[in-house]
């Protein structure tokens, strides 16, 4: 039974419910209000509601448009364009900052504006899907001993928890050290019309509580759920999203655990040395994937062509990234860090060489000659086209937010920077050596340098999957693009920026500030100037 003392919902909370995943606002809970019997009753005869809100999570993450509702806006394809934007805004894809990129002002910094469109679909973004997360837990009783309403209750405390993740540390520095500075307003399910609009920032330290309570929560609801598919959170993603966290607040023992808990619980494995000599990563179905986003011909992303993840970076397919458009926006590896990958390593192969040639598979693939194409020196081949068939005009490959690559190295580097350096080398070295280089030994002679040595693994292995940027502010790194002078950056995008600087946090949009009295021009992030290129 839903407690009538506790609950009294909106009546956009009821259109959410009919109408599954279309709902255009993004956070407020405005409108009149329905009574706790009338949401008992529509419960009851129509149970299979609830499960459209549920499976509307995964499909908001993938669709287009996701926030914008304009199909002219190229890069509103959901997380994977959230994704794109983030490794655009670091040191390690090289995008040319022309007008076939969409992502040019992210590489250039002239998405900090805090009325441009970058800054507004950032915050949308997570907030439309938090709001998601809140519609659905605001039609159940925490209380429930239903074990399917159990379930919904967990997924949906996982995806807030996910979101909110990811607003901490755009919109703030790294947890420690910063947990009493400004993080972002917090809404639940139980914050009021009223409040949300007089709704201030509150401290990094306040997102995180919550964003491990979400989590704790979530982990016991999903104990035995079996998920329908890979596109669902189970109770493996809940320990993967929380091992994040952890590794965020440095509770290294938690993160170690969840990590190694998350791998137990999804029987996840990597990608074998085999499958990644050659174009991948293309298949959220994969044994490696814990969490990801399947992508089908009959999703609005494909039939746009061109708006979305594969047309955007995969070089192999049709698309602004691609072989097939007159002028293609290559996405590149910067040629430092491309530099530093041994030759004995499968993943150099991912990237051409300045001959236009893999160390995998050579100067083509599948009937595509990289260097007839016009493809630029370090453009990448880690993501295979649809069907791993080049000449597929169909842009349906799946998109990966979690894979068991990822835990495994959270749990090394938590491993070590708890106190065990040889139990994090140990990690390291057989996950490096089994799967990716077998010549690979570790140097490190500390746990800080195993750290350093894993974050470079991490930009590696994870290169255009939207963890580098995040890696940056954790470990409090600078962004370097160019280096004891070298650099394949492009003009307007050659500079370096310290570590923890102003431009590093994304701005409020002004929209947020005039429709809410708790934030001011005064509470915003000030990036600063734009970066001065070379």
């Amino acid at each position: 039974m839903i407690k009538a003392t506790k609950f009294i919902y909106s009546i956009l909370a009821l259109s959410l419910f009919f109408s599954g995943c279309e709902e255009k606002l993004d956070t407020a809970p405005d409108g009149d209000t329905v009574t706790v019997d009338q949401l008992e009753d529509i419960l009851a005869k129509w149970p299979d509601r609830l499960q459209a809100n549920i499976t509307g999570f995964s499909s908001f993450m993938v669709n287009f448009p996701a926030v914008t509702d304009d199909n002219d806006q190229q890069d509103d394809f959901g997380y994977p364009s959230i994704a794109t934007r983030m490794e655009h805004n670091g040191q390690d894809m090289v995008g040319d900052p022309i007008g076939y990129n969409w992502f040019r002002n992210n590489q250039t910094y002239e998405d900090r504006l805090i009325t441009s469109d970058n800054t507004s679909y950032m915050w949308r973004y997570f907030y439309k899907h938090i709001k998601r997360a809140n519609d659905v837990l605001k039609l159940i009783d925490p209380e429930t001993t239903d074990a399917v309403q159990k379930q919904y209750i967990g997924q949906a405390l996982v995806i807030r928890a996910f979101n909110y993740l990811h607003l901490a540390q755009l919109y703030q520095y790294t947890y420690k050290g910063n947990e009493d500075k400004a993080c972002v307003p917090i809404i639940t399910e139980s914050t009021t019309s009223e409040e949300i609009l007089n709704n201030p920032r509150v401290p990094v330290s306040k997102v995180y509580e919550l964003i491990l309570s979400d989590l704790d929560r979530a982990v016991l609801l999903l104990e035995g759920f079996v998920r329908a598919d890979v596109t669902a959170v189970n109770q493996a993603v809940a320990y993967g999203v929380r091992a994040r966290a952890n590794l965020v607040m440095e509770n290294w023992a938690g993160a170690a655990s969840d990590a190694q808990n998350a791998l137990t619980k999804s029987g996840a494995t990597p990608y074998t040395l085999a499958e990644v000599s050659e174009p991948n990563f293309d298949d959220a179905t994969h044994n490696s994937v814990l969490w990801g986003g399947v992508i089908t011909a009959e999703d609005a992303a494909v039939k746009s062509g061109i708006c979305n993840f594969t047309s955007m970076v995969t070089s192999l397919c049709y698309g602004y990234g691609g072989y097939t458009t007159i002028v293609s926006v290559w996405k590149k590896i910067n040629v430092n860090l491309y530099n530093r990958i041994p030759d004995t390593d499968v993943r150099k192969g991912w990237w051409i060489d300045d001959k236009g040639v893999s160390t995998t598979v050579g100067e083509s693939w599948k009937g595509i000659n990289f260097a007839e194409k016009g493809m630029h020196s370090y453009t990448n081949i880690k993501f295979a086209p649809n069907n791993k068939e080049p000449l597929d005009p169909n842009n349906a490959t799946d998109f990966i937010y979690m894979r068991a690559e990822e835990m495994i190295l959270i749990n090394a580097e938590a491993t070590a920077m708890a106190g065990d350096l040889n139990g994090g080398k140990t990690i390291l070295e057989d996950f490096v050596k089994t799967y990716r280089n077998p010549d690979f030994a570790s140097a490190a002679s500390s746990s800080k340098l195993l750290q350093d040595e894993i974050w470079l693994q991490r930009r590696v292995e994870f290169w255009g999957e939207g963890q580098s940027w995040f890696d940056i502010k954790r470990l409090k790194k600078p962004i370097l693009r160019k280096e004891n002078g070298t650099s394949n950056f492009a003009t307007g995008a050659i500079f370096n920026i310290e570590a923890e600087a102003p431009i590093m946090l994304w701005a409020i949009p002004r929209s947020e500030i005039l429709a809410n009295g708790g934030i001011s021009e005064a509470d915003n992030n000030v990036p600063g100037p734009k970066p001065v290129s070379e």
